[in-house]
């Protein structure tokens, strides 16, 4: 084994050590406004509880949904 291919394994190594690190979610919990103490998902940076599962909508209508509220909530400048 080369000194580069060591070096390159280290690298990635440090990669995916830092993709599946988790760490405290820190969401404003809703029952007393603390942060929360949760761990976040591997690779996410909030908890199950607040998003971290989340992976958003694949349907059409879901993701026609998702602009609608988006549009309703938020202002949207085209």
């Amino acid at each position: 084994m080369t000194a580069k291919s060591k070096d390159i394994e280290g690298l990635a190594r440090v990669a995916r050590a830092k993709s599946t690190a988790r760490v405290v979610c820190g969401a404003k919990r809703h029952r007393d406004a603390q942060p929360c103490q949760a761990k976040s998902e591997p690779g996410k940076h909030r908890c199950r509880f607040h998003g971290g599962r989340s992976t958003g909508p694949k349907t059409p209508e879901g993701k026609a949904r998702a602009l609608a509220n988006l549009r309703q909530n938020r202002r949207v400048d085209k």
